[in-house]
């Protein structure tokens, strides 16, 4: 079992007292289902506090009847999280499981008051919502250390890479709402796909087309590709991908809304693609960029990539005949 410390700016450095919770993790077609509060508008990973006398799974099996009517059966506990607030730790057990049948639920006076509902959640969504943690900071402390806690439970337990969190963005998998966004804000945008490989999108179903495919794709396994977007407020800037593999090697491109350049975005996106990659087991990683892209150039040298060589190219592309010359890099852990 992994475990993790969060400990917080107001722990005194010493324990008095402690609290055991066990939660579960259920995912069906890429929903998770949680608690969700909605007269406080407020989410969180089912389960709740251990009982005399009763073992951690059995607490996680009451807990998710009781919360959300729901019969669970759950794997072995995969996760750990300790969390030090002033002089308390709280242990949450996490465990992930598959719902098995329906039952009668039973809610205490404070969860009826909040009124508590059991919702199957987009995991993009969820993840988004999770993410926005350091906006609650200076109002609402216990939610911004839960949604932190839950954000990343969900980072460890996952079995791919679904998402990343940097100190601003979120780069999470795309979704088909994020077409309009991504025609808007780059896709569309002539100056942004000027030293592409791919021409500017004529319309939003020919974003919606793509993003169809990409959605495809994730079903095969491990693919990295990764919608930019601004943790706070959650809007979509961009992408970051694996394009391709070359000798085994992963080659990174990206694409940034105009509207955002010139702000480290997309040094810090690409830095936490580079991190990624190497924890996924990569030693070299590549990257290109057209000479004339003097902003794309600045991005990846402030990453530590070096350059190897210049290429002249006749097309740029099977959909841009137009010459040009590319610089290569790389980067080796």
């Amino acid at each position: 079992m992994k475990s993790i410390e969060i400990v917080g700016n107001n722990y005194l450095g010493y324990v008095k007292d402690s609290r055991k919770a066990c939660r579960a993790i259920i995912i069906e077609d890429d929903k998770l289902l949680l608690s969700y509060a909605k007269n406080i508008d407020q989410y969180m990973l089912p389960g709740g506090g251990i009982e005399i006398g009763e073992s951690e799974v059995e607490c996680v099996k009451r807990e998710l009847i009781e919360e959300t009517g729901y019969s669970i059966e759950v794997d072995e506990c995969t996760l750990e999280i300790k969390e030090y607030y002033e002089d308390f730790l709280y242990i949450n057990h996490y465990f992930v499981g598959k719902v098995i049948g329906q039952k009668e639920r039973h809610l205490t006076e404070e969860e009826i008051e909040e009124g508590l509902e059991p919702r199957w959640v987009d995991l993009e969504d969820i993840i988004s919502i999770f993410a926005s943690h350091e906006k609650y900071k200076n109002t609402l402390e216990k939610r911004s250390g839960m949604y932190q806690r839950e954000l990343i439970a969900l980072n460890n337990v996952l079995s791919y890479p679904r998402f990343i969190e940097t100190e601003r963005l979120l780069l999470r998998r795309f979704k088909i709402d994020d077409a309009q966004k991504m025609f808007d804000n780059w896709a569309n945008d002539k100056e942004v796909t000027k030293y592409m490989t791919w021409n500017p999108h004529k319309d939003v179903n020919e974003t919606k087309f793509i993003i169809n495919m990409w959605l495809d794709e994730y079903k095969k396994g491990n693919i990295y590709r990764f919608a930019i977007t601004l943790k706070n407020s959650q809007e979509i800037i961009g992408s970051i991908d694996v394009v391709e593999m070359i000798d085994n090697n992963p080659v990174i491109g990206y694409c940034l809304s105009r509207k955002y350049w010139n702000n480290g975005y997309m040094t810090e996106a690409c830095k936490a693609m580079i991190n990624l990659l190497f924890a996924e087991g990569y030693t070299t990683i590549r990257i290109e960029a057209d000479e004339r892209n003097i902003g794309s150039n600045r991005v990846i040298e402030k990453c530590g990539f070096k350059f190897v060589r210049k290429e002249y190219r006749e097309h740029m592309s099977s959909s841009k005949d137009e010459p040009a010359t590319i610089n290569s890099y790389f980067l080796q852990k």
